[in-house]
C-alpha cells in the first residue's frame, strides 16, 4: 500500500467513524441503522483523474456499513432498498512538517465527500412525483400560495409543499432533540441575501468558527458551497 493510500485509509476510516458514532446521547448509529435499513445499493461516482482513491473510499464505506451498521450490500441498484450515493469532491495533500534536509515527513490528507442517501418505498415515489408537479406547475402552486410574483421555485418550496399533501408524519424523520445544528439560511436569520458570507462577518479559528464574535459549537450547516474552500484554506494557514 502506497503512502498516499495509508494516509488516506487512516484519515477516512477515523472521520466517517468519528462522524457517525460521534454525536448525541446515544450513538448516532442507532439512527443511522433505522434510516440505512434493508438492502443497500452503494454507488460511488469515479474521479476520472483520481479514479485509484474514488475505489479506496468506496472499500471503506463498504466495511464500515457491514461493521458499524449490519448492511446487507447488495450488488445491484435493482435489488436495493436502500441506494447510497457518494461523490469524492476533492482529494489533497497538505505538508506538516518537514525533516532537517527541508524534505516533508508528516502529511495530513484532505478528503472532501458527498454523501447521500435515498430509500425504495410508495411514499418516496409519491413524494417526488409531486416535487416534479411543483416544478413543472410552479406558476399555479405560486398563484395559490399567494406568493411575490417573482418567486422563484426552490427545492425549499417543493420539499415542503410535498410533504405537507403527503402529511408531515410520512416524510419527517422521528422527533429528534438530542442534537441542534446551526443553519444559515436567508430567511432562517433574517438576512437581505441569500448568501450570508457577504452580510455577516466570520472567522475560521484552528478549534471553532465564530459568526458575528459568537462561537459556533453545533454542527454548522454554512450552505454556501463556495465557503467550503475557504474552510480548507484555513486548514493550511492554521497548521
Amino acid at each position: 500500500m502506497s503512502i498516499l493510500k495509508k494516509v488516506l485509509f487512516a484519515l477516512f476510516t477515523f472521520t466517517v467513524s468519528f462522524s457517525i458514532l460521534g454525536c448525541g446521547y446515544k450513538p448516532a448509529t442507532y439512527y443511522a441503522k433505522e434510516e440505512i435499513s434493508g438492502k443497500v445499493f452503494l454507488k460511488v461516482t469515479i474521479d476520472l483523474e483520481d479514479p485509484q482513491n474514488s475505489v479506496l473510499i468506496k472499500d471503506e464505506i463498504n466495511k464500515l456499513l457491514i461493521q458499524k451498521l449490519d448492511a446487507d450490500l447488495v450488488d445491484k441498484e435493482s435489488l436495493a432498498d436502500t441506494v447510497m450515493n457518494v461523490v469524492v469532491n476533492s482529494v489533497s495533500m497538505q505538508s506538516l512538517q518537514y525533516d532537517k534536509s527541508g524534505y516533508n515527513k508528516l502529511y495530513r490528507a484532505v478528503v472532501v465527500i458527498n454523501v447521500s442517501y435515498f430509500k425504495k418505498s410508495d411514499t418516496a415515489k409519491q413524494f417526488f412525483a409531486i416535487v416534479r408537479n411543483v416544478f413543472e406547475n410552479w406558476d399555479e402552486y405560486k398563484a395559490i400560495l399567494k406568493c411575490n410574483p417573482q418567486e422563484e421555485v426552490s427545492t425549499d418550496w417543493a420539499y415542503a409543499l410535498a410533504c405537507h399533501i403527503i402529511g408531515v408524519e410520512k416524510t419527517m424523520l422521528p422527533k429528534f432533540d438530542e442534537l441542534s445544528m446551526v443553519h444559515m439560511k436567508q430567511f432562517v436569520n433574517e438576512i437581505p441575501s441569500e448568501d450570508w458570507t457577504n452580510t455577516l462577518v466570520y472567522e475560521l479559528l484552528p478549534d471553532t468558527i465564530r459568526i458575528n464574535t459568537y462561537p459556533q459549537y453545533y454542527p454548522f450547516h454554512y450552505h454556501v458551497k463556495s465557503f467550503s474552500d475557504k474552510i480548507l484554506e484555513s486548514y493550511k494557514w492554521n497548521t
